[in-house]
Order: structure tokens, then sequence, then C-alpha cells
């Protein structure tokens, strides 16, 4: 079999990237000796590799990134969609004089796949925003092509929506319900489904980087300097606001970070969960602005790290405040309890599926007064919340790992390739 991981991220997102990693031992495990590639939206390299796996540029995301202005952007967004979709249709245009290397090597190399399995992440969604809309069309158009070209597709552990304007939901409910399998990580994304029409093609699992493990070892203490007998709090922040949202959420975390090393004695860390400068998407920018803003001096990590060692290094965490969600996640493995600030509703939907919804704050609304009091209640109890974490996560982490077992349900183990319901 040969087979495309599409719609990977970057591997500068250490959560996305374990995702990915999780997703390629999944496949390996349902069908050994499966030729895989992985399709990949940031730049890639000749020749690169993901735990060893060949990884290919994502062309149809291309678009997005290789102008500037927002015209030169919308424009070239048409051309690549009105271009794949015509070579789809007329294999004859399947010619790199015609619509360009790029394309002409993804479109070959969708036609010899078995089996399309889009990585699990929470990219289908809209803002109000047109450029939105039209980067919601590029992440969409390729399941219609894959579709059309008769390969059986899968989105792996997926949070859905929200979707800010009826033209984005019409698009997002025309391509979700004719996938193969859909398969969503938390409830609120299945009542996102529902209402868009998808339900006899979803099923249910978990977030698969709660399946996400390392043997990488990191003693973040020695790193940062942290006495041994000093509670150690790592922080996660991102870029995500308007100027004057964004300003009062920094301001916040960084009220509530004083809060832990004054009443706490606690050493304060920054650390960078994404840090990918092409896509202008760096934990390290916000990290080092809200450290800025505290009045206790607090460390800021400066390197890019893989999954590996990112993992490994909140397991060294007393407390995590998290808003990057895999932060969230790789905290609550090691059994950290964490203050969660939500971005998406993916936070709150498998906050809500641990029974941990008391430490959920939205990012829209925080203020220092609530995370400070949140931080307090955490620290008075630590050790239940840590105890619930061992108690609750061997069973959700085991439905991660099984989520491996819907592969089965859409393509047949053996040759020929077998299309469910069709």
């Amino acid at each position: 079999m040969k087979i495309l991981l599409s719609h990977a991220y970057s591997r500068h997102n250490a959560g996305d990237a374990a995702l990915l990693s999780v997703l390629i031992q999944d496949v390996r495990d349902v069908y050994p000796g499966a030729e895989l590639t992985v399709l990949m939206m940031d730049e890639v390299q000749p020749g690169e590799t993901f735990d060893a796996v060949p990884v290919r540029p994502f062309p149809t995301h291309h678009a997005l990134h290789r102008f500037s202005s927002r015209a030169a952007k919308l424009g070239h967004c048409l051309v690549t969609l009105a271009t794949t979709a015509l070579a789809v249709r007329v294999p004859a245009f399947v010619n790199h004089r015609v619509i360009g290397r790029r394309l002409t090597e993804y479109l070959r190399l969708c036609r010899g796949s078995d089996l399309v399995v889009c990585v699990g992440g929470g990219y289908l969604r809209g803002k109000p925003a047109l450029s939105s809309t039209f980067e919601l069309a590029l992440l969409l158009q390729p399941l219609v092509l894959y579709r059309w070209m008769g390969i059986p597709t899968v989105l792996y552990a997926q949070s859905v929506g929200p979707f800010a304007t009826p033209a984005q939901r019409r698009m997002a409910g025309h391509v979700l319900r004719k996938i193969d399998l859909v398969i969503a990580r938390e409830d609120i994304s299945l009542g996102i489904l529902a209402g868009l029409g998808a339900t006899a093609n979803v099923r249910r699992s978990v977030d698969s980087g709660f399946a996400f493990d390392t043997a990488t070892e990191v003693d973040i203490r020695s790193r940062v300097g942290a006495a041994p007998d000093r509670p150690l709090v790592g922080i996660t922040v991102r870029q995500w606001l308007d100027p004057a949202g964004q300003e009062r959420y920094e301001r916040a975390v960084a009220a509530v970070a004083d809060v832990a090393v004054e009443e706490f004695g606690a050493t304060v860390v920054f650390v960078p969960q994404v840090t990918s400068e092409r896509q202008g998407d760096d934990d390290r920018v916000a990290g080092r602005r809200v450290a800025a803003r505290m009045r206790r001096p607090a460390s800021v990590l400066g390197d890019s790290f893989d999954h590996h060692t990112i993992k490994a290094l909140y397991s060294g965490l007393d407390l995590l405040i998290g808003t990057r969600f895999h932060s969230v996640i790789f905290a609550m493995t090691a059994s950290v309890p964490v203050l969660a600030i939500e971005y998406e509703h993916k936070t709150s939907g498998i906050m809500h599926d641990l029974g941990l919804d008391e430490w959920v704050y939205d990012i829209a609304t925080v203020d220092a007064a609530t995370l400070t009091t949140g931080l307090r209640e955490l620290f008075a109890r630590r050790e239940e919340v840590v105890a619930q974490l061992a108690e609750r996560m061997p069973a959700y982490q085991a439905r991660a790992r099984d989520a491996k077992q819907e592969l089965t349900t859409v393509v047949s183990s053996s040759s020929p390739v077998v299309l469910k319901g069709r």
C-alpha cells in the first residue's frame, strides 16, 4: 500500500509534530510495510524526512505563503484552486509546463496512493475575515480532490469548527459529509459536525497527543537554575488576539506569574511550544513580552525544541499555566496540574472529558484576578489534582491509542483496496 499523511502543519509546532509521530506509528501498526509519504504545509527541504518517512510540500497551502501582499495571495489562491481542480478532471493538464512542478508532483503522488489519512488537529475552522475563508477552501479542496480520484480518506482525531460565516459552513458541510471517516476528538466537534449533516461517517475518539510518549530526558531545573526546594512553574503563551485583547491577556499572565514567584516562591519559565518563524507563529516572541511585563525575573527558553524534548521538559514542572493546548496535554500525561487558557473549543472539550472544567479560562476574557484565584486554588489542591490525573489519564490515553483501529473500517489490509460504502 501507498499511504499519504496529508495536512501536516510544521515540525516546529511540537504539538502537531507529536500528532504526526503518533499517526505514523498508528498507520505502521495497522498497515505494516506500507509506503508512507507526509505532505507538510511548512517549507520542505530536498530529501527531508520525519520519523524516517519522506516529506513533500503541501502545494495548495503554498499559495498562502508565497506572496506578502493580500491581493497577490488572493490571486494565487484562486489560481491554485482552479488549476488543481481542472488538472484532476482533465489528466492531460498534469504537466509541469501547464500547472507547475509542485502541483504536478503532488497530483501524481496522489494518483498513486491507496489511502489518505489527514493528520489530527484543529485546522478546519474559520474566522470572519475573507482570508480565513480562502484558507479554509485551500484546506478543504484536497479532500475533494482525493474523493474525485477515488482515494479513501480519513480525518484523524480532529477538532472541527467553529465557522464564522454561512459560506464557510456550507463549504465545510459539503466536504465533510462525503469524507469516508471523520474521527472527532471531543463532543463539541461532534455537535458542529452534526449541525453540518455529518453523522454517519463520524466516530468519537480523543486527541492523539495523549498517545505520544518519549524516551528523551531533560533536567529543566538545571537548565533554568531552579532550586530543588522551590516549585517550578511553566508557562506557554501565544499570539492570538487583536492588539488590545492580546495586551490584556499578556498582562494577566504576567500578573499571575508574579504571584507564583511572590506568594509561592516559584521559579517561572516560559516554554516555546511553537517556533515556526516562517508561519509567523513563534511563542518565544510572546514569551519575551510577557516576561518583560513581570516585576520578578523569569526564564524564557530561547531554543527551538523538537517535540520529544518539549514533552520531556514539561515532566519536570510542578505546575503549568498553559495556553498551547498540547503543552497542557504533555503536562497532564506527566501528572503535572494545569491552568488551561482556552483559545479554541478543543481545550474545554477535552478538559471536560477529564472532569477538569474548573481549571479552564477563556483567553478572550481572562484577567489577572481570575487567573490568580485559580493559581492559589490549584496550589492548595495540587496533590488532589495530581491524584486525579494519575487515576483518569491511563484510560484516556488508552482511548487515544485505540483510534488506529478505526483505520481498518475504511480500507482492508489486503489488496485490492476496498472502499467503504462505494
